[in-house]
């Protein structure tokens, strides 16, 4: 069923003279697009004042300022940075990634992300650029070569949270990409070593709660089999409790990508949430398999994988309100 933005856009083609949508959306070359695009942001930008300028300020959530302060924000992604292990590699992303990012390497609609007039879009999930980037240093690389990444970057949501929630927040991420070796094998190895990581996080972070880790497999037999005979005897080791269920399949393939994200916002929880160790939950993307880590019951910061390639991991957890820590 279209949303709410799709049926928005019906109407303003409507009101269009016959044959505007076919030309714009397929007729015109992305170059000559985007020439016109930017002629028509200077036209409106040339009749733009300084009131104009403060009312939007105040008033479009895309660019009000984060509450959160930003010397303990970044106190806490230093701390990020020291445990993170040395085989992982920090990439400083680009604000923008191409048009289509978010869409093409996972199922997320286009009108949750924000696109620029130059055939780019606002970085919404850092984990999709990294697994690209990762895609991209693997070209050409001996087979057997993995290649783990590591970013802290501002992510820019159009979806809209709830009230009092900010669009724009920032995420610490991981992805790893290998060889697929078959069985899972590849999988469970990189899903052990970044949720290792993140439970050494949480215990360095927020001593005073007891992480713990719920995995659901929705459509992956061998998946679920790796869970349960590497997966979890290499976390066991000090966890409180571990937990595994199956749930009715929700689509063919078995590939995976995994992200653990959270934001800070009042949105309500729901099938697809993630929250941070203050327990604020985030809204995320329809999975294939999931796997959360509470932090504390009934809040918890949920691993979402999906599947652009069979060889991809990738991970990530926010640290904009770490006044809680």
């Amino acid at each position: 069923m279209p949303d709410s933005q799709d049926r928005a856009g019906e109407r303003v083609w409507r009101a269009m003279p016959a044959g505007s949508q076919e030309a714009l959306e397929f007729g015109l070359p992305p170059t000559d697009l985007q020439t016109l695009l930017i002629g028509i942001a200077k036209t409106r930008a040339d009749r733009t004042t300084p009131a104009d300028v403060m009312r939007r300020w105040q008033q479009d959530r895309f660019v009000q300022p984060a509450v959160s302060d930003p010397r303990r924000v970044a106190a806490v992604e230093a701390r990020l940075w020291q445990l993170l292990p040395a085989e992982f590699t920090g990439v400083d992303l680009s604000p923008v990634t191409p048009l289509g990012t978010s869409s093409a390497v996972t199922p997320v609609s286009q009108n949750r992300v924000v696109a620029t007039v130059r055939n780019t879009e606002v970085v919404s999930d850092s984990t999709n650029a990294l697994a690209v980037e990762a895609a991209t240093r693997r070209h050409g690389q001996p087979g057997g070569r993995r290649i783990d990444l590591a970013c802290c970057h501002r992510q820019l949501r159009a979806q809209v949270f709830g009230p009092g929630a900010v669009a724009h927040f920032r995420l610490f991420a991981l992805v790893s990409s290998a060889r697929d070796s078959g069985s899972g094998r590849t999988e469970a190895d990189m899903l052990t070593r970044h949720l290792a990581y993140w439970l050494t996080v949480l215990q360095a972070l927020v001593p005073h709660r007891q992480p713990q880790i719920e995995l659901s497999v929705f459509d992956d037999a061998v998946l679920a089999e790796r869970l349960t005979d590497t997966v979890r005897p290499g976390l066991t080791t000090g966890l409180p409790s571990w937990s595994t269920s199956r749930t009715a399949p929700m689509g063919g393939g078995t590939t995976q990508v995994s992200r653990c994200g959270s934001r800070r916002t009042r949105a309500r929880p729901n099938s697809a949430t993630a929250a941070s160790p203050t327990g604020q939950p985030n809204s995320r993307t329809t999975p294939r398999n999931a796997a959360s880590c509470p932090v504390s019951p009934p809040n918890a910061s949920r691993l979402r994988p999906s599947s652009p390639a069979p060889h991809l991991m990738g991970s990530g957890l926010s640290a904009v309100r770490p006044t809680a820590l």
